[in-house]
Order: structure tokens, then sequence, then C-alpha cells
């Protein structure tokens, strides 16, 4: 195993001639070139919130969709006329009694 003082102490590494005189030029040459950027729109600042916003109205609209298709519902029955004609008042209003009488 070789001991850190046999192994050589130079500096391998080299710079331009010159290279430390021309840096600052270079680097104002190259600040110089830069495109100015473009003005930010609104749009661009709320693209983003304006794609959740209708991310969401979907989202919630099929759901509620999605809800009333799957949901087994009541058929709405409408009595005819000729079934509310047919029947007597008092048995109707008996009727009622009956199940007022039944709750207590």
């Amino acid at each position: 195993m070789k001991k850190l003082s046999d192994i050589p102490k130079q500096n391998n590494f080299k710079t331009p001639d010159g290279y430390f005189e021309n840096l600052n030029k270079d680097i104002m040459s190259e600040i110089d070139k830069e495109e100015k950027k473009k003005p930010v729109s609104a749009y661009q600042i709320f693209k983003h919130y304006i794609y959740m916003a209708a991310a969401m109205v979907i989202l919630v609209g099929a759901i509620k969709f999605g809800l009333n298709v799957l949901v087994d519902q009541d058929p709405v029955i409408k009595p005819d006329v000729e079934t509310i004609a047919d029947t007597d008042a008092v048995e109707a209003l008996y009727g009622i009694y009956e199940d007022d009488i039944a709750f207590y």
C-alpha cells in the first residue's frame, strides 16, 4: 500500500491563459444576449384554476347523474279520477282516523 507521502503533490488543473482577465467581459456579453421575457397574461396565471373548476363541475354533474340512474326511485302513482270518485268520503276519513289512533 502506498503511503500518502509517496503520492506526488502537483496541481493537475490548469486554466487557459487570460481566462480571468476576460471572464467579466464574457459574462456581461452573455447577460446582454438574453432575451427579454414576455409579459404573463391573466389567462396563463389562472389557467390551472379554471381547469380545476371545470373538472369539479364535470365531476359533480357525473356523480349527480350517476346517482339518479343507479338509485332505485319509487315510481309516482297518480290515482285515477274514477278511483277517487268511487270511494266514499266517510270511508276515507275513517281510514285517516284509524291511522291516527294506531300511532297512540
